[in-house]
């Protein structure tokens, strides 16, 4: 049989001139050309101004552009550009043409795309949307395709990982090990709650890919882990611990360590020994750590710090940071290990050596880094360990993580508030506390309260000072009701109140706060009411302060003689329900004002 012959393309432009003649439209033949495999000429009849508003010329335009046929120079963002007009011609059927729903997958999938054009991602996720509702189209690959568009949070939304995950299960339901894939990583890192539902169907997915020979070492740590979380049922757990010690039987370091630790927990030491030494000699730097927790213990202390020193001389950041404690005296390993703070001083600057933003913020190197920085600027704060007191050095150590961990700004803070530093600053002070809240450490909402109390580091603010320690006190601090009784008494950015500073001030003294007594005092000596006061005042001094002894005998000295006795007896009820006990045989002289 006869091969069929090929005709240039000058016969088949001549041909098609003829057609046109004959009444064939630029529609028509850019498809016969396009399945001619022509593709110059396809681009020359789709381009013609009539031809391009079609869907057919669309398609074909954003193939040809997209994928370089016919050696024509790709040109894909154009052609992309074809493909999404023709999605969204008037009109347009998907039954009419199936490929668009390959088309629709496409662009779903092109994260330059997407990302350059938010406004035509948006439509994309909102077209899809109507698609998968058609039984026709609801496979696999569109449910993967969507879900990617909510992970990646397209069309200037943010990441909805739940719809993501909604939709991959529904790909997940028809067999497809790459949407079960998606979910796995999707829970394994965080991405959807660890419900007892998403656990439950997280097992049901690694198992199914385990049966199908594609489940990574990862994944089945991860199911094991989850049986072992789930405590549903002793078989879970028994189970987990099988598949922990097969992959730990194949060298598996993690797994170990994760068997390691269970043990630990259970103290089962023998078992938990077995299992970190297997983890420490697969490099698992945590399980150095820990079997040297677990010698330390046990007294064995040289064995101990051999093991911890290895791991601290192999860069792991947190065994340096235990050992540079230890030479520092702050974990006493005996004569063992003497008392060295070159030594100490030297591993705490190796890990302030690394660059924070070289390292992964809810990473274990950065725990270690965060916590060797800080050790060292405290140091540095305050001059320790043969260390001369170097504020500036403090700073540039906290600085860099002050955007992430509240407890290096909050000491930034401490050290821009310091009256006697070189970098005393209370608009910085301020500015670090208020960073400081806002990354979780709630407790210096009191000082930034104080600082707009007062006006450090800004102008006053008693509206916003009372809106702070309202919040604090509604958590449970009893710090904050001493604050905001001062706010009351002084008629700070409130009426005065005296009654609610009263009430406030004896809601803190209840709860053991000792200023509240002293402020009490005052507020009972504004009103003339100096039986009170004197009461209050030895509640305040039972508890040591003896800075009050002054005001104690001119309060005593001002109640009428006939009251003294009665005042000295609710002194010793004030101070038994309020104050603090004295020390055995200790005179009690705030009794005793004369």
């Amino acid at each position: 049989m006869e091969s069929p012959k090929v005709l240039s393309s000058a016969v088949l432009l001549a041909v098609f001139s003829t057609l046109t003649a004959c009444g064939e439209s630029d529609i028509e033949l850019c498809n016969m050309a396009y399945d001619e495999a022509d593709y110059s000429n396809a681009m020359e009849y789709c381009q013609r101004s009539r031809a391009i508003s079609q869907p057919d010329a669309l398609y074909i335009m954003g193939r040809i552009l997209t994928e370089g046929l016919g050696g024509i120079e790709i040109k894909r963002d154009e052609g992309l550009d074809y493909l999404y007009r023709f999605l969204f011609v008037p009109g347009l059927s998907f039954s009419d043409y199936p490929y668009a729903s390959d088309v629709l997958r496409e662009l779903s999938n092109d994260g330059d795309f997407l990302g350059r054009h938010p406004d035509k991602a948006k439509k994309i996720i909102n077209l899809f949307e109507k698609v998968i509702d058609n039984p026709e189209f609801r496979n696999s690959q569109n449910y993967r395709a969507l879900a990617n568009l909510y992970i990646n949070g397209w069309g200037g939304t943010e990441p909805d990982y739940a719809k993501a995950w909604l939709y991959l299960d529904e790909a997940s339901k028809m067999k497809d090990l790459d949407a079960m894939y998606y979910q796995v990583a999707m829970f394994m890192n965080g991405m959807v709650d660890k419900s007892p539902e998403n656990i439950s169907r997280f097992k049901e997915l690694v198992a199914s890919r385990s049966r199908s020979g594609v489940a990574s070492v990862d994944e089945l740590r991860e199911y094991a882990v989850a049986l072992l979380d789930s405590k549903e049922k002793d078989t879970d757990t028994e189970y987990g611990l099988t598949v922990l010690r097969e992959l730990a039987g194949d060298n598996d370091g993690e797994s170990a360590y994760i068997l390691g630790s269970y043990d630990l927990e259970k103290n089962d030491l023998p078992g938990a020994k077995k299992w970190l030494n297997k983890a420490s000699e697969l490099g698992i730097a945590a399980a150095t750590i820990k079997l040297s927790d677990v010698m330390y213990a046990e007294k064995q202390y040289k064995g101990a710090f051999n093991l911890i020193s290895k791991a601290a001389e192999s860069g792991d950041p947190m065994a340096q940071f235990k050992v540079a404690l230890i030479y520092l005296g702050k974990t006493s390993y005996g004569s063992d290990v003497p008392v060295d703070y070159a030594r100490g001083i030297e591993y705490l600057n190796r890990i302030a050596s690394v660059d924070p933003e070289t390292v992964g913020r809810n990473s274990y190197e950065y725990e270690a880094l965060v916590s060797g920085r800080r050790a060292l600027a405290s140091i540095y704060t305050y001059g320790a360990f043969d260390q001369p007191k170097d504020v500036k050095k403090a700073e540039a150590l906290l600085l860099p993580l002050s955007d992430s961990d509240a407890d290096s700004a909050g000491e930034l803070g401490d050290i821009y508030a310091m009256d006697e530093s070189e970098l005393h600053d209370n608009s910085k002070a301020l500015q670090m506390f208020e960073k400081s809240v806002t990354s979780g450490l709630a407790e210096n909402n009191l000082i930034v309260g104080s600082m707009y109390l007062h006006g450090l580091g800004t102008s006053p603010n008693f509206e916003k000072a009372h809106r702070i320690f309202t919040h604090v006190a509604d958590e449970g601090n009893i710090d904050a009701y001493n604050d905001l009784g001062n706010i009351y008494l002084n008629g700070l950015g409130v009426e005065k109140n005296l009654e609610k500073a009263e009430e406030l001030y004896i809601k803190s003294a209840e709860n053991g706060n000792h200023a509240s007594l002293y402020n009490m005092s005052v507020l009972k000596a504004s009103t003339g009411d100096y039986l009170s006061a004197y009461v209050w005042s030895s509640a305040y001094a039972s508890c040591g302060y003896d800075n009050v002894v002054s005001k104690l005998r001119y309060y005593y000295g001002k109640v009428d003689k006939s009251q003294q006795k009665k005042a000295y007896e609710l002194a010793n009820e004030t101070v038994a329900k309020y104050g603090c006990e004295p020390k055995k045989n200790a005179k009690k002289w705030w009794l005793n004002p004369k």
